[in-house]
C-alpha cells in the first residue's frame, strides 16, 4: 500500500512537472525583435487657440523587442526611435501589447506605454509622458518574419525651466508627436 501510493505520488509529480514545461516553453520563445521606419512624424502643438502641425522632413528608424505573455494575447516592449532629422526628437517607449485575430494571418494590436524623449531642443527640454497606438499584424504560419503598421500618438510636456512665466507658458500648450511606422518583425 506505501508503495502504491508513493509511485502515484511520484506521477502526479512528474505530471506538473510536464504541465509547467508545456505552460513555459511557449512564454519563452514567443519573443520579437522588431525593425521598421517611421514614414510619417508630426509634431503638434496646440494651446491658445492655435493648432500647428510640422512634418518631418526625414525617416525615423525604430529598433525594438517585444515580449509575449499569455498565448500571445498579452505582452511587454521596449523601442528605441532615431530622428534621422537633426531637429527631431529621439525617443524610448516602454510600453504593454494587447494582440487580437482580426482576420487569416492578421492581428489587431493595441499598445499603451511611456515614452522618453532622449534628446532635446536647444530652447526647450521635454519629460517623458504617455503614449498610445493601433495597428495590425500580418504574418504567414511558420514563417518567422511579419509586418506591421503602427499609428502612435506620444504626448510630452515641457521641464520646468525655472522661470515661472516661461513654465505657465509652456503648461498652456500639449504637444503631441503622431507616428505612422512600418515594422518588419522577427519572431524567435
Amino acid at each position: 500500500m506505501f508503495k502504491l501510493s508513493y509511485q502515484i505520488e511520484k506521477g502526479i509529480n512528474m505530471i506538473r512537472k510536464i504541465i509547467y514545461i508545456s505552460l513555459m516553453v511557449p512564454m519563452i520563445v514567443s519573443a520579437q525583435f522588431r525593425a521598421g521606419l517611421d514614414v510619417s512624424r508630426q509634431m503638434t502643438v496646440s494651446g491658445f487657440g492655435m493648432d500647428e502641425t510640422n512634418s518631418a522632413e526625414k525617416l525615423a528608424l525604430t529598433l525594438g523587442y517585444e515580449k509575449m505573455l499569455l498565448l500571445g494575447f498579452v505582452g511587454a516592449g521596449a523601442e528605441y526611435t532615431l530622428d534621422l532629422d537633426e531637429e527631431g526628437i529621439n525617443m524610448a517607449y516602454i510600453y504593454g501589447v494587447g494582440k487580437f485575430p482580426i482576420a487569416p494571418f492578421m492581428r489587431g494590436i493595441i499598445r499603451a506605454g511611456y515614452s522618453i524623449p532622449m534628446t532635446s531642443d536647444e530652447e526647450i527640454e521635454y519629460e517623458p509622458g504617455l503614449a498610445y497606438g493601433v495597428g495590425a499584424r500580418f504574418k504567414l504560419p511558420l514563417i518567422p518574419v511579419g509586418l506591421e503598421a503602427l499609428y502612435t500618438i506620444h504626448s510630452l510636456e515641457t521641464k520646468s525651466s525655472g522661470d515661472d512665466f516661461t513654465d505657465a507658458l509652456y503648461d498652456a500648450f500639449d504637444l503631441k508627436i503622431n507616428t505612422l511606422n512600418i515594422t518588419a518583425t522577427l519572431k524567435f
